[in-house]
């Protein structure tokens, strides 16, 4: 089963764009994602669906051959693309200007990436790019990126992918439609859209685990082929992770099996584990968050690079990764999050749902704001903001604070500390919360429940 993604728009998009640029302004485009989200599947989908045919060209594969056809026949591109085909996976006939080629996990030969110049200029076809632009870097510092190309990042599905998946299409346009009109779904689409989001965060976005839970019939009662394809996908990040620098390895380790402390901790000091964040975020395999200083709409010119905040880039992962069989089994922590009967140090699960669809709905800067009582400032009053966007508000871009409560008995003081001490710059606040969406209107706040976080 193919899963319908986003990112499919976002391919056509440069597609049109080639079929008009002239030789020298066309584009190869690069999909890059952590390992298992569907980058391969969604570039052989497009090309067969929107080419006359398409050359899959694999290089996790070793294959010396394809190495010396890159590195010696390139001064003779007739005779490149003949070698080529020999070695492509689906053997297929190319036509200029018909055709595209596929440089699936080309991270596994930078020098390819290398060449991409030469042969977009050439005109005939077009070219997309698997992989994870991070392990590019490790393998080759020395390659400089491309001119010509383009490069778009592919995450695990969102929300609405996953409702997709699930054939509840309906309900995501409900979803939006009361979000445009700040009105409440009935309760009865509520409970739905709440049971649908609790079945997204026990998945996750991973399309084989995805695949795991719709061929199980959608068994609450069995998640387990759906936890052993996630272990699966959490042994290979844990190998990959050794491929990086040895001075960091430790660090990294150690970071992404602790990442339901450090989601406990809130903030962390980047003095230890700075270059672990980094190198996880570049991967895609965590979601880092920067403490800001002073919110402003150019949230990145008052980031605050010493304290850091460190989400698991898919919530069914971290799942996974910080629960084992045994408790999972014995404590039934499946149905515990299916009922909405989570323990409150539990909810680091909401948030990082959060986090997840935040980034999934383009919100690339990834900002905080915490503040204490110091020494110096006795008298600050303690807040915390666990996100900072940017959006349109009254046609000006007005910083939006979010809190994420995973109960419905809450607290706002924070967040309306936080409004009166930024108030010209700052727009509505949000509550993000398992309720109903609700307005303050006193206090410009909103209420609204966590799965519609994508419409943000």
């Amino acid at each position: 089963m193919i899963f319908a993604r986003k990112i499919y728009n976002e391919l056509i998009q440069w597609k049109k764009a080639n079929a008009t640029a002239a030789p020298y302004e066309k584009k190869a485009i690069l999909i890059e994602g952590a390992r298992r989200v569907g980058k391969s599947t969604i570039a052989t989908t497009f090309a067969a669906a929107e080419y006359r045919t398409y050359c899959l060209i694999d290089f996790s594969k070793n294959n010396n051959g394809i190495r010396n056809c890159f590195e010696n026949n390139l001064n003779n591109l007739d005779e490149f693309f003949e070698k080529l085909l020999a070695f492509s996976e689906n053997k297929a006939h190319l036509y200029p200007n018909e055709s595209v080629i596929i440089f699936d996990e080309i991270q596994e030969y930078p020098y390819a990436r290398k060449c991409l110049d030469i042969l977009v200029k050439d005109g005939r076809y077009d070219y997309i790019e698997t992989g994870s632009l991070v392990s590019v870097k490790l393998k080759a510092a020395e390659i400089k990126v491309p001119a010509m190309e383009h490069a778009i990042k592919m995450y695990p599905m969102d929300y609405e992918e996953f409702c997709t998946a699930l054939n509840q299409t309906n309900i995501i346009e409900d979803i939006r439609l009361h979000f445009k009109n700040k009105t409440k779904l009935d309760e009865k689409k509520h409970r739905e859209a709440m049971h649908l989001l609790r079945e997204y965060m026990l998945t996750g976005g991973m399309p084989q685990a995805v695949l795991a839970f719709v061929n199980s019939g959608k068994d609450t009662k069995n998640f387990k082929p759906v936890d052993t394809v996630k272990k699966e996908i959490l042994n290979i990040y844990r190998n990959d992770l050794t491929k990086c620098p040895v001075s960091d390895i430790e660090s990294v380790i150690t970071v992404f099996d602790n990442i339901r402390g450090l989601l406990s901790q809130h903030e962390r000091s980047t003095q230890k584990y700075g270059a672990a964040f980094i190198w996880l975020n570049e991967a895609m395999i965590c979601n880092i968050y920067y403490k800001c200083n002073d919110p402003s709409v150019d949230l990145a010119s008052n980031k605050n690079d010493a304290y850091a905040k460190c989400y698991m880039g898919d919530t069914g992962l971290l799942l996974s990764l910080t629960y084992d069989d045994k408790t999972i089994t014995e404590n039934d922590l499946y149905n515990k999050i299916l009922n909405d009967k989570l323990h409150t140090n539990d909810g680091m699960l909401y948030e990082n749902v959060v986090s997840q669809m935040l980034v999934s709905a383009g919100h690339s800067g990834l900002y905080y704001y915490s503040q204490t009582k110091t020494r110096e400032n006795p008298e600050n009053p303690e807040m915390e903001i666990e996100f900072l966007i940017s959006r349109l508000s009254n046609q000006n871009y007005r910083v939006c604070p979010i809190e994420v409560k995973s109960e419905t008995g809450y607290q706002t003081k924070s967040l309306i500390e936080f409004k009166t001490k930024f108030k010209e710059k700052i727009g509505t606040g949000i509550v993000i919360l398992p309720d109903n969406l609700h307005i303050d209107r006193n206090n410009d706040i909103l209420y609204m429940p966590p799965y519609m976080t994508f419409c943000l």
